[in-house]
């Protein structure tokens, strides 16, 4: 199914504002939210996928557990 122009720009657009209340509305502020963004950033609403909490886990625990460790 081919998407308009337009429509990829209001889908990225959802997405992104999305992402932005994770991070503006979150009840504490930690390293969690920039560790959950980053795994976020590696998935895009444009491949059609699903995101699995399985695939997000391991993204997230890859970028978190460095910063616990310090």
């Amino acid at each position: 199914m081919e998407h308009t122009l337009a429509e990829d720009v209001e889908r990225d657009a959802a997405w992104l504002e999305a992402v932005a209340v994770i991070l503006d509305e979150g009840r504490m502020s930690g390293t969690y939210k920039y560790a959950l963004l980053r795994a976020l950033a590696e998935w895009s609403p444009a491949n059609g996928r699903t995101i699995t909490f399985d695939w997000l886990a391991e993204r997230f625990l890859r970028y978190y557990w460095p910063l616990v460790l310090r």
